[in-house]
């Protein structure tokens, strides 16, 4: 987190670094409307659709309940 702060604050962007514990995509929404962000980033996971039934999916909850633009970018992770 600290690199890509340094990396993305010597570009000129502004951005907030938030720890919180709790339900993900609320609490990820509510920290962006508490900092007044102008756009969430959220890493979305490549899943099957039988993994996003079981399991839902964080970045698209956030992208469902956030009242500000979202941008989803693909994960590095795996299912």
């Amino acid at each position: 987190m600290r690199r890509a702060r340094e990396i993305l604050e010597a570009a000129g962007v502004t951005c907030v670094h938030h720890e919180a514990s709790g339900d993900p995509a609320s609490t990820i929404v509510a920290a962006a409307a508490a900092v007044d962000a102008d756009a969430t980033c959220v890493a979305a996971e490549k899943r099957r659709p039988s993994g996003k039934a079981v399991f839902g999916s964080v970045a698209q909850d956030v992208i469902l309940s956030s009242d500000r633009p979202v941008i989803a970018v693909p994960g590095t992770g795996s299912e």
